[in-house]
């Protein structure tokens, strides 16, 4: 579990106004809209983390990072929800899971120009821009390069460098479509709603336990990107599920009637609107995903 001192490791996302507003600008949609507003269920509760269970058989795993490299954890986990969301909805493709360490190196080096040097960290933005113009890789190998299973000093490294010149070529056969930035609680539930994960940024901390009904209560602050995948407003207590990246056993606690994944929590209407308020969150739809495999039945070994 990750105990309160090691927090300031495990963050890692930048507050910067100015290069939020540089990427939003350029935005095709800048802000939040929804496309269909009649399309909008009515259902009070809608957790995307049901459709990863229905198309993959259960929760994704509950990894935790090894540098501060949130920002490209929220980011991953919209990716992959929103990859489910679209598969169970009927898109034709095969589900397979992100590297974060792609999304980390592209926001930083590709998107940010370097300008972060060293030390870990990146800006929300600055993901949506990469996974929106430059793309995404899945975990598995790329040539040479073998993204399978995290490595914290590939992210670190890469996030210096930038990705190699012959993976972005490959990463840009897999873009995200659409990302739009969101900036109030009522935004993020129609979003959510609609089917696209919200990945929030921000300087709100959390306890590490769940109480009965699956919340986690403001405490302290913390630097960092968690995402944003379900809607549960059934109980009176209106709320969103938030997914972490700190392992399995943060938060710890109930899992509550929702069945949260054991990575997951509620968070309290009024505080996730101060959240994604803080200017840096964003809706993450549509995906150049991967093809099904094609079988051909004609041949009997």
């Amino acid at each position: 579990m990750v105990t309160p001192t090691a927090l300031s490791k495990l963050g890692g996302w930048i507050d910067d106004k100015e290069q939020v507003q540089a990427v939003v600008r350029g935005l095709p949609i800048p802000v939040f809209q929804s496309q269909n507003p009649e399309a909008i269920t009515d259902k009070e509760d809608v957790l995307l983390y049901e459709a990863v269970r229905s198309v993959t058989g259960k929760d994704l795993p509950a990894q935790a990072q090894g540098i501060g490299d949130c920002v490209s954890w929220g980011w991953k986990h919209a990716v992959d929800y929103h990859q489910c969301v679209m598969i169970q909805g009927g898109h034709l493709a095969e589900f397979k899971p992100t590297a974060t360490e792609v999304i980390y190196a592209l926001s930083r080096v590709e998107v940010g120009g370097g300008r972060l040097g060293r030390g870990d960290g990146s800006i929300g933005a600055w993901a949506a821009k990469a996974v929106s113009q430059y793309g995404i890789l899945s975990k598995g190998k790329h040539g040479r390069f073998d993204l399978t299973d995290y490595d914290k000093n590939k992210a670190k490294k890469w996030g210096y460098k930038g990705l190699p010149d012959s993976l972005e070529p490959v990463a840009k056969d897999h873009l995200v479509k659409t990302v739009s930035l969101v900036r109030t609680y009522e935004e993020a539930k129609v979003a959510i709603k609609s089917g696209y994960p919200v990945p929030v940024c921000s300087n709100r901390g959390f306890t590490l336990t769940r109480d009965k009904n699956g919340f986690c209560h403001p405490k302290g602050s913390w630097g960092h990107c968690m995402c944003f995948v379900g809607v549960i407003e059934s109980d009176g207590k209106p709320s969103l599920v938030c997914i972490n990246s700190w392992g399995p056993n943060s938060p710890r606690g109930p899992r509550s009637d929702w069945k949260l994944p054991v990575n997951g929590f509620r968070v309290a209407a009024d505080v996730a609107d101060k959240m994604l308020r803080v200017g840096d969150s964003f809706s993450v739809s549509g995906f150049d995903g991967y093809p099904p495999l094609t079988l051909d039945w004609s041949v009997v070994a």
